[in-house]
């Protein structure tokens, strides 16, 4: 899990990430909302048992921004949730890792900790002129859509 939230060095990886995510935005979030509109007291409870603090609050939040979305219903909110995902998937996670990592970041041994499979990731600005960015937005939008 780890290799493939921080330290994707292979194709296998990037896929496998990409299937998470999918998975955890289109399949698991929906279901949650679900379950949470069914019996919010059991939801909660078994979201406490079953989950870290982190793990909890980005579910509540995952929940909160498609609520919101809903209520707002309107393809604009679709975009700016999408937009909102992209930043965090290419920038602000990167930032974070970098923070934690940084580029002249050394492992236990003194050896520079980005080396090998390890390549340090750069952060994305989005790019509306970007046809890679707009697409990801454009998917993105007309899925939650």
């Amino acid at each position: 899990m780890c290799t493939l939230r921080n330290f994707p060095n292979l194709i296998e990886h990037c896929i496998e990430w990409g299937r998470d995510k999918f998975n955890e935005l289109f399949v698991d979030t929906p279901n949650d909302l679900i379950n949470y509109l069914d019996n919010s007291k059991l939801f909660l409870a078994n979201l406490k048992s079953n989950s870290t603090s982190t793990a909890m609050v980005q579910t509540l939040e995952r929940n909160l921004n498609f609520i919101k979305m809903k209520q707002s219903n309107s393809f604009e909110s679709c975009v700016a949730l999408a937009r909102d995902q992209f930043n965090n998937y290419y920038n602000y996670t990167i930032k974070d890792l970098l923070s934690i990592f940084p580029l002249d970041a050394k492992d236990k041994e003194g050896n520079p900790f980005w080396s090998g499979p390890k390549r340090a990731p750069s952060p994305v600005e989005f790019d509306a002129q970007n046809p890679l960015h707009l697409s990801f937005v454009v998917s993105y939008s007309n899925l939650i859509a």
